[in-house]
């Protein structure tokens, strides 16, 4: 019933603006961002009122076996909508109520033994500057990701990651933590039906856009460079389609997206929060159930650089 109310009250907030309002350009949401911490910060993962789920992944490459931990945390169009009510940020340039969005949090290997370690860890030993609530989070996730739709820039993908969050995940009466490096994304799922690749972007993850896939980019930038008048340079058709999501593949419940590498990362501190996870497969109401990290893994350029393999998912919360 609550959800009915607020989505209705939303269209009418949204029918009663007149076009000129419409028409305004808004560069920002009026929410402020979870800052950047020095430290690392930990959250508790919440288990109500979201779909929540753990997901555990391995391959093997030549050095041995590699694994991989996803902690994915789904936040249902009503968030969405009770946000965009709250803050008054209606317009065309963010969200839409329509709008599901996902925090991912990925638990990276050890570099030397392939391995994802939970440490049992106390809440009530860590300071509280150290402790972050799942609202803050979520409020973080939806600004950010506001913000970046707003935008329309490449250059500002960065602005969607994070690696000063550590996820806790409580089992029975105690709580674990991993031990290793942690790459948080944000992202939007939205399924609307598109046919150019070039819609969307890399934030936007969309099942329902028409598949594209590499081997159908290098073809189309074959037949540009043979149409192309002689001594003029060829269009370049990486320039055209930007840094974003493009669906390869679906089988079954599963969508494999692939995506160029940014243009620019200039001013982002490290190649993780510049490329993110690159490359992913991606679940409905799951979350993220694989992906590449090429630049953690050093391996923009390697025939290993494959999809980690699904282990096991695990749901978490009780929606």
């Amino acid at each position: 019933m609550l959800r009915t109310s607020l989505f209705s009250l939303l269209l009418t907030l949204v029918l009663s603006s007149s076009q000129a309002a419409w028409g305004q350009f808004k560069p920002a949401s009026s929410t402020q961002p979870l800052p950047y911490a020095e430290g690392r910060l930990y959250m508790l993962v919440p288990t109500t009122g979201v779909r929540a789920t753990h997901v555990r992944t391995q391959r093997l490459r030549a050095k041995g076996q590699e694994f991989l931990d996803l902690v994915n945390v789904i936040l249902p169009a009503a968030f969405v909508q009770q946000q965009l009510i709250a803050s008054g940020d209606l317009g065309p340039t963010g969200l839409y109520p329509t709008d599901e969005l996902l925090v991912t949090m990925t638990i990276l290997p050890d570099p030397n033994s392939g391995r994802v370690q939970w440490l049992p860890i106390r809440l009530d030993t860590l300071a509280q500057a150290r402790q972050v609530t799942w609202p803050a989070v979520a409020g973080d996730c939806y600004t950010r990701l506001f913000n970046y739709k707003a935008a329309r820039e490449a250059e500002v993908d960065w602005s969607r990651r994070r690696l000063d969050l550590r996820p806790v995940l409580k089992q029975g009466n105690q709580y674990f933590t991993p031990k290793q490096q942690v790459l948080t994304e944000y992202f939007v799922l939205r399924n609307t039906r598109t046919w150019y690749p070039t819609s969307g972007d890399n934030a936007t993850i969309n099942c329902l856009a028409q598949p594209f896939l590499p081997a159908t980019y290098l073809k189309e930038q074959d037949a540009a460079s043979a149409a192309s008048p002689p001594g003029q340079p060829a269009p370049r058709l990486r320039e055209e389609l930007g840094t974003k999501l493009l669906l390869q593949k679906a089988e079954g419940q599963v969508y494999t997206f692939w995506s160029f590498p940014p243009a620019s990362t200039a001013g982002v501190d490290g190649l993780l929060t510049a490329y993110g996870v690159g490359d992913l497969r991606f679940q409905p109401q799951v979350g993220l159930i694989s992906g590449r990290y090429s630049s953690y893994f050093g391996a923009i350029i390697n025939a290993e650089d494959r999809f980690f393999d699904l282990i096991s998912i695990e749901l978490l919360s009780a929606k």
